[in-house]
């Protein structure tokens, strides 16, 4: 109990800075919808030339692409968008405003916290790593024969990584399922429902049926580093907090970073640059671990499935992210996800767009899912782009956490009855 009430001190005392920070002042949202070809190539490449933050994964023609523009840019910016007569509209003029609620909300969700005990995990706030942490330990202890906690390495700044293991098999299962959540810091609601997850498969025996000759391995949060410092310093940090290629712009957007055709597409190397690759493919201690992790537990090919979690958009994504080519499975890839989106929207979820990263957002070498498909042999692999909210579309509110993680389990049962058939 004192361990958790020092826990939930920490946490509102780390609210309470980053309330009281102004790195967001002037920082604008800018909306683009492209109306030309030319317009949507325009965008394209300032995505990938340039250190602009894009929001909006996908950029076509007639979509909405909104970007952070910092102080120091906004001229340029305007005068370029000017330039090739592309219209945009200011949507957000100060979005230290926004930060600011958002961290106030937070704070007096965490002062009013009880902390961990009884059965399911919080939804009226974000978790702190070290909460999603002692909750992952107190699964591990209330029900050791199904729960295994372990650390697969260290991060730069000396934080366990944490892998839980769910099995009614002593870990033998025929087949399995990996989930991992948080790659980019910002992303909350993430590791939101990834530890809905571990909740409703661990603690609710409703869903017993999910364990039945599958294990799960869960990764709340791949990025512990880059997580905390959106708690404490910079809400919309992406990367990880690695000063390897540069002190003065540190950080490796670690889904660029994964060894399979590695900066080939739609990656920078630019250090300052939000997709900043890394200096070398597993050039990060966080994606080094991550691999040999999964490299390891998948020696027999046990793994048939992989989810990693992220925000925001609305996509249901499976490879190629390096190239428009299909993977010979596509028409598997989209049966499962075509499902999963179906279970979602019976539930209230809107629907979800569906296809190959490459050709429903743009092309992305060198991320995780590509990487688990193409070399550790994971047969089918997915990411999803869970829903977005608020004021800037990072900030959903916590009040939406329960319905959002609710909707989208809805998907991970059909994705899990489907992997128990691989």
């Amino acid at each position: 109990m004192r361990l958790l009430l020092i826990v939930s001190a920490l946490v509102a005392g780390a609210f309470a800075g980053l309330a009281g920070n102004s790195v967001y002042r002037g920082h604008k949202l800018i909306s683009v919808t492209p109306l030309s070809d030319d317009h949507a190539s325009l965008m394209r490449s300032l995505m990938t030339t340039t250190d602009l933050d894009f929001w909006t994964e996908r950029v076509a023609v007639g979509e909405e692409t909104v970007l952070r523009v910092l102080p120091n840019q906004t001229e340029t910016v305007e005068r370029i968008l000017k330039t090739n007569n592309v219209e945009y509209k200011v949507i957000l003029e100060d979005l230290q405003v926004a930060v600011d609620a958002e961290a106030e909300a937070q704070l007096r969700a965490s002062r009013a916290a009880k902390g961990l005990e009884g059965a399911g995990i919080p939804t009226d706030r974000f978790l702190r790593y070290g909460e999603i942490y002692e909750y992952m330990l107190q699964l591990s202890k209330k029900y050791p024969e199904l729960v295994t906690l372990e650390s697969f390495g260290k991060t730069p700044e000396n934080r366990d990584m944490y892998v839980v293991k769910i099995s009614k098999a002593n870990g033998k299962a025929k087949r399995a399922v990996l989930v991992d959540a948080g790659i980019h810091a910002r992303e909350w609601i993430a590791p939101a429902v990834a530890t809905y997850l571990l909740s409703q498969l661990v603690e609710n025996k409703q869903n017993e049926n999910l364990l039945d000759g599958l294990d799960w391995y869960i990764v709340p949060v791949l990025n512990p580093d880059g997580y905390e410092y959106t708690h404490t310093s910079q809400r919309l940090w992406r990367k990880n907090r690695s000063r390897k290629a540069s002190s003065s712009c540190p950080g490796v957007d670690m889904n660029r970073n994964f060894g399979f055709h590695w900066m080939e597409n739609g990656a920078s190397s630019n250090p300052c640059a939000e997709t900043f690759a890394g200096t070398e493919a597993f050039s990060e201690i966080e994606s080094q671990n991550f691999r040999d992790y999964v490299l390891k537990e998948n020696k027999d090919s046990r793994i048939k499935m992989y989810l990693t979690l992220h925000s925001y958009g609305w996509y249901i994504l499976y490879p190629w992210g390096f190239t428009s080519a299909l993977p010979s499975d596509e028409k598997e890839l989209r049966s499962i996800s075509v499902a999963a989106n179906e279970a979602m929207k019976k539930s209230g979820s809107r629907g979800y767009t569906i296809g190959t990263s490459t050709n429903v957002l743009y092309a992305a070498a060198g991320g995780s899912d590509d990487w688990a498909k193409g070399v550790a042999k994971i047969e089918k692999s997915f990411t999803i782009e869970l829903p977005g909210g608020g004021s800037y579309g990072f900030d959903i509110p916590a009040s939406k956490i329960k319905v959002t993680a609710e909707q989208v389990f809805e998907g991970l049962k059909v994705f899990a009855q489907r992997a128990k058939t691989l």
